[in-house]
């Protein structure tokens, strides 16, 4: 048996779509694959502690337009990445 590891969800996928093993990622990434039946979940209601995400630029600097917008961005993005479940 082979372990491979990963620094990106979409390539942690990859080999699962393919069919060489199981993949652990956020199920808002993989929607597609769960409606399509490409990928299947195999431990329903198993999921990961919580995690707590933070995005931090450094508080000296003046809050630029473009980091607000890129703040924005961010903050909507990982809103449905990173989903609590009861």
């Amino acid at each position: 048996m082979r372990s491979v590891s990963f620094n990106s969800f979409a390539l942690v996928m990859e080999p699962a779509r393919q069919g060489y093993g199981l993949a652990f990622v956020p199920e808002s990434l993989i929607q597609r694959e769960l409606a399509t039946g490409l990928l299947e979940r195999v431990l329903p209601g198993w999921s990961s502690k919580i995690m707590f995400v933070h995005l931090m630029y450094p508080s000296h600097h003046e809050q630029t337009a473009n980091l607000k917008e890129m703040v924005t961005i961010l903050c909507k993005h990982l809103e449905g990445v990173f989903v609590a479940k009861p």
